[in-house]
């Protein structure tokens, strides 16, 4: 009788336990998330990271050749006009160096932090888009 009354109280304890882990497919309060759950969150994640850092490429690689125009216009400008677009090709030039070192810091954040350095990222690009105007 003592060893069917011990059983039960340690059956009892292992499902409690088990409860609180998630083991019983939703019983119970699970503190933590199903590993297919992480990974398949953890993939959507750098998935957007990809595809957002691809994107923001392609929009330097835009902005350079936009930058590109301006310095053969200013190369071929003259007076006022060349000192005006000289200024301007420095300004464009400082701001497209910001937007690449930002878009570095966001390749190189990981999916799991991109979305904290996209705020950054979007703002040297809004400047740098100011200057193409």
């Amino acid at each position: 009788m003592k060893h069917i009354c011990a059983a039960i109280v340690i059956g009892a304890l292992a499902v409690l336990v088990g409860c609180d882990q998630g083991v019983l497919g939703g019983f119970g309060a699970s503190k933590t998330r199903p590993k297919q759950d992480t990974a398949a969150l953890s993939d959507a994640s750098k998935a957007k990271w990809n595809d957002y850092a691809s994107e923001m490429q392609k929009r330097l690689e835009q902005f350079s050749a936009q930058y590109a125009e301006l310095r053969d216009r200013a190369a071929k400008a003259e007076g006022q006009a060349k000192t005006d677009l000289d200024t301007k090709l420095a300004e464009a030039k400082t701001k497209r160096d910001a937007a690449a070192i930002k878009l570095d810091e966001l390749k190189s954040a990981g999916a799991d932090r991109w979305e904290k350095v996209k705020v950054g990222v979007e703002a040297a690009f809004d400047d740098l888009k100011k200057i193409f105007e």
